[in-house]
């Protein structure tokens, strides 16, 4: 018996070819990593711990300090820490005008000196104050980066002896100053700083005069402005992040945007919402 041969119709043809090859395609090339695990922050994004990793468990540090650096650093995180200066000039890590609310000590930051400084603990936990020195040669030793700091009072000798303690501990690179923009442009020009607007969402123009390497936002400030943050990162070529947020509502309403990083006091549970936990 003579074989029977079947002409395919052109049409069904190319429609069974297109068929096996997206088979083909599903089967070979894997889903992207934060398809496959359904991530809600793209990959390199940045956390960046608000005073340190810091909390009032038994397990965790008090709010800037070197254990709140160490914790921030096992995670991979970036921080974000205040500087204050004494009336003696050192530069410590500490928020507040007053010591009452986080330490074991009442009075003004800027009327102690180190001396009497140094037997001051911080609150729940009872931790020594922390020098910058000593705070940035931590993060340079843990690869703590970037830095962010928030400097307090921002007088131009303050500005200067900051600059001058990040030269010495050779992490001006690292670091971020992040208040007193314009001032610390013209006293220490060679630092890098991030502009925090406050108010209404900043223009092009404004943040170009500046010549700063990032920037950060309010997330009204990216509801008011919704392409403010692309243009800013493609046309100035700066670094966008988001200013503190601490809510899944806020890291939601954050990540409609296409920011780089974002400060907040709750990194850990930022860390587990960006993997989609």
């Amino acid at each position: 018996m003579s074989p029977t041969f079947f002409v395919m119709p052109h049409v069904t043809r190319k429609l069974i070819t297109g068929l096996a090859a997206t088979a083909l395609v599903l089967v070979v090339m894997p889903a992207s990593s934060a398809q496959a695990s359904g991530a809600r922050c793209p990959a390199g994004f940045e956390i960046s711990d608000h005073r340190g990793d810091y909390g009032p468990g038994p397990e965790q540090a008090d709010e800037n300090t070197l254990p709140a650096i160490r914790a921030s650093a096992r995670r991979g995180d970036a921080v974000e820490l205040d500087v204050s200066s004494l009336k003696d000039g050192t530069e410590i890590l500490f928020h507040d005008a007053r010591w009452n609310r986080a330490t074991d000590a009442a009075g003004r930051v800027a009327r102690t000196r180190w001396r009497q400084a140094r037997s001051i603990l911080v609150q729940p936990h009872g931790t020594p104050l922390a020098r910058l020195t000593e705070a940035l040669q931590l993060t340079r030793r843990l690869g703590v980066t970037p830095v962010y700091l928030d400097i307090k009072g921002g007088t131009s000798e303050h500005i200067t002896h900051v600059a001058n303690i990040l030269h010495r501990t050779h992490t001006a690179r690292r670091v971020l100053i992040t208040s007193w923009t314009r001032k610390t442009g013209e006293v220490a020009p060679g630092l890098r700083r991030m502009y925090k607007p406050d108010g209404p969402a900043p223009s092009l123009a404004e943040v170009r005069t500046l010549h700063v390497q990032a920037v950060g936002l309010h997330v009204g400030q990216m509801n008011h402005k919704p392409t403010l943050v692309s243009r800013l990162r493609h046309r100035l070529g700066v670094k966008v992040t988001s200013r503190i947020a601490s809510t899944t509502e806020e890291w939601a309403d954050v990540m409609r945007y296409p920011v780089q990083g974002m400060l907040t006091s709750r990194g850990a549970a930022l860390a587990r919402w960006c993997a989609g936990e």
